[in-house]
């Protein structure tokens, strides 16, 4: 019996009615065409497998098959809200609608048993988990080192004279000044370029920064949405936070409303903002009051949160650089002193407050009644306005060395996940970095890794986009790239895709020449092909640098069960 008979011979409440479901023998998507009222909505689910019990999508039974009996359940409990898994909701929103029906349909048939699912400590029901087992080999395009790039991006950005430079090679494992950071099998102190400088051995992601006294900014996003609509969302990681303060390394959080590379800022020189935005920096404390503080258990050996960000329609709200956002600072955890040991912290979103938690370092596996989550800060004005969008975990530096020795510092990172519904995730396809070494010095530091491509006065750049794919899937595109001039702005962006101009207005409602920016353009699918693609970037009067350039294909990735391991 087919799919379409299932479903009518079950009284499951309609909108509309189901048509031109397909199957072809292991061909993946499904194409699922809805007829609600007057409108077409099509939604393309990709049909993911897995060996883990309760985590092939539709199976609400948990018994390795999806059949009708996973129908069943799913049709007693249509239109029900407050709704688990066991009831019918697969994509974790609490209501069992169409959504799920589609996801049920994409999987028809599937049967899986058996694996292990990934668990992110601190997330009952997550919507995104990876514990980075293993090291992923990606296309020579890619920029995401050893992290999984279909489901990991990764941008780099470096303020230096002009446009964005990389300090290199640095040495991977290298922990104030030369201490390795973890052991064998990963215990030799190697000198690596971008996009080698992140890192996956032990079941755990390291990368590595050498600032080369100037201020950098290694960012990286998993490329599935959070969403914390109406409610408290969760986000999770651990990390080895070693920061010796805001003038030295520290890691850092964002969510930001689109995948725009490297969001970022410092003080007044660097302006990477992304169009809406919440960013939170791990380099020391603050008092109740918002004012910077020695931290609890002692400064630098423990660790609360410095400063924070919020970004409305690009207008700032730094708490750091004269912003009325307030960060309350309530407690300090101590900071990770030793090779191995990690800090786990929990961050709750809504979109009026932000609350963070975390632990004092641990060796070996969490253990929260050995070492207790703290609330170390509360944001009780974020007002963001937005409810959906992309975590970034982030490696901060400024000229580290000055007051320490974090010039060279890797960080540790493992157990990164959310909670709340799960989303299709995009597809990001990476213009390679330039491969140019400069010649010279950069803030006294040679040789240096130009990973940025330079576009002089009245020039033009063509790149290549290589690899394109599920183009038909997704539901919107977006080009992202970061960029630096030296001009006078504001002026408009003209670019090229496969031949076809267009021009962008300047978006940011401010100026800032001589800082490092970033951008999502909102590009016509039309304009793009499966397979190479070509961008071309064309200046005026003005010379300027783009790096971290993308073609993001919105929601093609489909809906994946987040119980499926990623490496």
């Amino acid at each position: 019996m087919g799919f379409r008979q299932l479903l009518s011979k079950l009284n499951i409440p309609r909108a509309g009615a189901f048509y031109g479901l397909f199957d072809r023998q292991w061909e993946l998507p499904l194409l699922l065409v809805v007829l609600t009222a007057d409108v077409l909505i099509f939604s393309s689910v990709l049909i993911s497998h897995t060996n883990a019990a309760c985590s092939l999508l539709g199976d609400g039974n948990c018994d390795g098959v999806v059949n009708i009996t996973d129908l069943s359940i799913l049709a007693s409990n249509f239109g029900r809200t407050g709704m688990g898994w066991s009831q019918g909701d697969f994509n974790n929103d609490g209501n069992v609608n169409i959504t799920d029906l589609s996801i049920l349909a994409a999987h028809w048939g599937l049967t899986g048993g058996g694996g292990t699912a990934p668990v992110c400590p601190g997330l009952t029901s997550p919507a995104f988990c990876d514990n980075f087992n293993n090291p992923t080999v990606n296309p020579a395009s890619s920029r995401s080192g050893d992290l999984n790039d279909t489901v990991w991006g990764v941008s780099r950005d470096g303020l230096s004279a002009f446009g964005n430079q990389w300090p290199g090679p640095m040495s991977l494992f290298a922990l104030n000044d030369g201490t390795q950071t973890v052991p064998s099998p990963c215990n030799t102190v190697t000198n690596v370029l971008p996009p080698h400088d992140v890192n996956i051995c032990n079941g755990k992601l390291h990368d590595v920064v050498d600032d080369g006294t100037g201020v950098l900014n290694l960012a990286m996003y998993p490329k599935q949405p959070f969403d914390f609509a109406g409610r408290t969302g969760k986000v999770v990681f651990d990390v080895s936070n070693n920061s010796q303060g805001n003038h030295a390394a520290w890691p850092e959080f964002w969510i930001t409303d689109q995948p725009v590379p490297a969001p970022f800022t410092h003080e007044a020189s660097w302006t990477a903002l992304p169009r809406n935005g919440l960013g939170i920096r791990f380099a020391g404390c603050t008092d109740g009051s918002g004012n910077a503080n020695t931290c609890s258990q002692g400064s630098p050996q423990s660790i609360g949160v410095d400063s924070a960000i919020t970004v409305s329609n690009y207008v700032e709200n730094d708490s750091f650089n004269n912003g009325n956002l307030q960060v309350t600072g309530l407690d300090s955890c101590l900071a990770s002193s030793t090779p191995g040991q990690m800090n786990h912290y929990e961050i709750d979103v809504s979109q009026n407050q932000i609350d963070v938690y975390c632990t004092n370092a641990f060796s070996g596996v969490l253990n929260l009644s050995v070492t207790p989550l703290r609330h170390v800060a509360t944001i009780p004005n974020a007002n963001l306005n937005f409810t959906r969008g992309l975590i970034w975990v982030e490696d901060g530096h400024y000229n580290a060395d000055k007051f320490g020795n974090q010039r060279i510092n890797t960080f540790t990172w493992d157990n990164v996940g959310f909670d709340g519904p799960v989303l299709p995730r995009d597809l990001t396809f990476d213009v390679p970095n330039n491969p140019a070494l400069t010649v010279g010095n950069v803030n006294g530091y040679s040789p240096t890794y130009e990973i940025g491509y330079d576009i002089g006065p009245n020039s033009s750049t063509t790149v290549t986009v290589p690899n394109l794919s599920s183009l038909s899937s997704a539901s919107g595109g977006l080009l992202t790239f970061n960029f630096y001039d030296n001009t006078t702005e504001p002026f408009a962006f003209n670019y090229a895709i496969n031949g076809h101009p267009h021009t962008y207005a300047w978006p940011f409602p401010w100026t800032n020449p001589n800082s490092p920016k970033t951008i999502g353009i909102p590009i016509s699918l039309s304009d793009v092909v499966n397979g190479s693609n070509t961008i071309t970037f064309s200046t005026g009067n003005y010379e300027m640098t783009v790096s971290n350039i993308d073609l993001i294909m919105i929601g093609a990735g489909g809906i994946v069960s987040p119980s499926i391991p990623i490496d």
